[in-house]
């Protein structure tokens, strides 16, 4: 039996790129996830945005990027599962190495 209110949830991803000139170039993309709940379990929030240089090299035939992931450290994920005798939480936050 579903009992509770439901819960509108969203999904945004984005991804931009922009050109300097002939040998630079830019991208930045994120991601935003709301609350979420399904029949028993629930899943909270979370957002990320990944930024990245590239630097054309010998007229094209080469390059070198400079990637950065989740430059915020906002990607902490949670969920919490509730059943008729089971109950469980879960919790994971993502952290760069150093």
């Amino acid at each position: 039996m579903l009992s509770g209110r439901g819960l509108v949830s969203v999904e945004w991803t984005m991804n931009n790129s922009l050109r300097l000139d002939d040998r630079w170039s830019w991208e930045i993309g994120g991601e935003y996830e709301s609350k979420r709940r399904f029949v028993g379990s629930e899943y909270g929030s979370y957002y990320l945005v990944n930024l990245a240089v590239r630097r054309s090299l010998w007229k094209g035939r080469g390059s070198v990027t400079l990637n950065a992931h989740n430059i915020f450290q906002s990607e902490v994920i949670w969920s919490r599962d509730s059943y008729p005798g089971f109950r469980q939480y879960m919790g994971a936050v993502f952290i760069r190495g150093l």
